[in-house]
């Protein structure tokens, strides 16, 4: 529930344009202005390990259908 105000602190604060200007910001803030904003750096740390598309899941999921007509077939 915090996330929101947190964002819009962030925000007021920070020119953002993208992922990459976030992660800047925040690898140069001193810590006690870090401390502010942990949900934004929980969500800025999840969206830099997710993927960003599932195409790799994908392909081995066609993949796995090509072996299992293959092996059936």
């Amino acid at each position: 529930e915090s996330l929101p105000v947190q964002l819009q602190m962030f925000r007021a604060s920070y020119q953002v344009n993208s992922l990459a200007d976030a992660q800047n910001i925040f690898q140069t803030m001193v810590p006690e202005v870090r401390n502010l904003f942990p949900a934004v750096e929980h969500l800025i740390r999840l969206m830099l390990i997710c993927p960003v598309s599932s195409c790799s899941a994908e392909r081995s999921f066609s993949a796995l259908r090509r072996m299992h007509a293959w092996k059936h077939g």
